[in-house]
């Protein structure tokens, strides 16, 4: 009997709803208290007018200033990455979009023909030339 109610202590109801009946959403702490600890809140929680106060952590708070501070640390340069990630793409995708109107004007007024066209004349008149 004792190792049944040593095995309830570990076993702990986890919410479903939340104070105003709606099912709870999951979400992740990104605060500097608490870096990377997932929570259940109210799906309101983030509207600033909304009553239900509702939210349950499911991790493990930690408790050491060092290890809480890298965690934050690590968070704030994964989104300084992501940002960076965000503008290089933004970069290439425009680069991308100049060159391929650049290439439909091109194509379109012949321009990408001519170069190759006077390249083969000349290469044609040389051959001409020296097999004379």
């Amino acid at each position: 009997m004792s190792s049944s109610s040593s095995t309830s202590n570990w076993i702990r109801h986890i919410p479903t709803h939340c104070f105003c009946g709606l099912p709870v959403v999951e979400r992740t702490s990104r605060t500097p208290a608490n870096p990377a600890r997932r929570f259940l809140c109210c799906p309101k929680h983030s509207e600033s007018g909304s009553q239900c106060r509702f939210y349950n952590f499911l991790d493990p708070e930690i408790r050491y200033g060092y290890y809480r501070n890298e965690m934050h640390s690590l968070y704030v340069q994964l989104q300084q990455a992501r940002r960076e990630m965000q503008v290089q793409e933004y970069t290439y995708r425009s680069r991308i979009h100049e060159l391929e109107l650049e290439l439909n004007e091109r194509t379109v007024t012949g321009d990408c023909y001519k170069k190759p066209v006077v390249v083969f004349i000349m290469v044609v008149f040389v051959m001409y030339f020296l097999t004379q």
